[in-house]
């Protein structure tokens, strides 16, 4: 057994238990894929400190990103669904006056659907830390709007009462003009 292979194994480990933790809290429930993954990675572990097969904790290694990959991709997709909802929720009144850096942050968005639309889940090796920074910012971007909610809803109210009154406005001008012929 080398010190080192063991030492790399702890740190994604303790890097998958934090990530199914972080999952679970934001999403509300329980992550299947990723808790399998956890699970293998235990299992592979437990057989290579009983000396089975090396390959065992390489393995085990591979279930962890799997599983560190599984929870970030299941908050991507949870993320983009609430910005999602966030913009359905304001597609008719200004945003970048509120949120600083929206237009960037759109823009960021749209990579990360692009990478997440063309990578390949079977390949893993190479894209599992992506995805993790990936998730990284869509939860900074998604924190950041879901603060502009208030000033945001403070801008509709003001809107629909400006609309109100313009509508009330024109009512008073038609009954006036009605009664003056």
């Amino acid at each position: 057994m080398t010190d080192k292979k063991f030492e790399q194994f702890c740190s994604l480990y303790f890097q998958a238990e934090k990530k199914l933790k972080k999952i679970e809290t934001v999403i509300g429930r329980l992550a299947i894929p990723p808790l399998n993954e956890f699970r293998y990675a235990g299992c592979h572990i437990a057989r290579y400190l009983s000396g089975e097969e090396e390959s065992n904790i390489s393995d085990a290694e591979r279930h962890c990103k799997r599983a560190i990959y599984d929870s970030m991709e299941i908050g991507i997709s949870y993320y983009l669904d609430e910005i999602g909802n966030f913009r359905e929720d304001y597609k008719l009144i200004p945003i970048t006056d509120v949120v600083n850096g929206y237009v960037e942050d759109c823009q960021k968005i749209r990579e990360i659907q692009n990478f997440i639309s063309s990578y390949n889940r079977h390949q893993l090796e190479n894209s599992w830390e992506v995805v993790q920074a990936n998730f990284d910012v869509l939860e900074k971007i998604n924190d950041k709007l879901e603060a502009a909610r208030p000033e945001l809803n403070k801008k509709i109210l003001n809107w629909r009462r400006n609309i109100a009154i313009g509508l009330g406005c024109f009512v008073v001008t038609v009954i006036s003009i009605l009664i003056a012929m």
